[in-house]
């Protein structure tokens, strides 16, 4: 009973990750949605780790990570950048997503040629797309608990926690009250 009760608590406490999101790059935008999401790309010279928040439309509000090794400092509107980013490919439109660093500004964009294309100012200060610079995303979103998990994960504890008080009760301690 104890290891059945200790097993449902471990797994009740478990939070796994959504699987990596599929990489095709269709010419239309993907499906607008609240969360947040893990990017990784990489092409060339470019490659960053970056996590976007957006709200239910899509519009990114919060976004953190790296761009060639430099802390994003945050949104620019670099490449007429709409900065939003979608739950399901393509997740940025030929606008794109726009963010800078202490050292550079970036522009990634969907080309509308079967891939994603990345820019910087430094080296195209007018902001055209980015066809000349391929770009792979791997993109996933963050697992992030619903108040149900929230609730289960409380479960699961509670489970821990008692399973450990009846384990220390049948081991045979004794209580000062018992030595009184």
């Amino acid at each position: 009973m104890r290891n059945t009760l200790f097993a449902f608590a471990i797994s009740a406490t478990a939070i796994v990750a959504s699987p990596a999101l599929a990489d095709p790059v269709p010419p239309t935008t993907g499906t607008p949605a609240a969360g947040i999401f893990d990017v990784v790309y990489s092409g060339g010279t470019y490659s960053g780790n970056v996590q976007v928040t957006t709200d239910a439309s899509g519009h990114v509000t919060v976004i953190t990570g790296t761009a060639n090794g430099d802390a994003i400092t945050g949104l620019s509107t670099y490449a007429a950048a709409d900065n939003y980013f979608y739950s399901t490919p393509s997740y940025v439109s030929f606008n794109g997503l726009s963010f800078s660093t202490l050292a550079n500004t970036f522009g990634i964009g969907n080309t509308g040629l079967g891939d994603y294309g990345i820019t910087d100012i430094l080296s195209n200060p007018s902001g055209g797309c980015c066809g000349t610079h391929p770009l792979t995303l791997t993109v996933t979103q963050a697992a992030v608990p619903e108040p149900a998990a929230w609730a289960m994960m409380l479960v699961g504890f509670g489970g821990i926690g008692l399973a450990m008080r009846r384990s220390r009760r049948k081991s045979g301690s004794i209580t000062l009250a018992q030595l009184a």
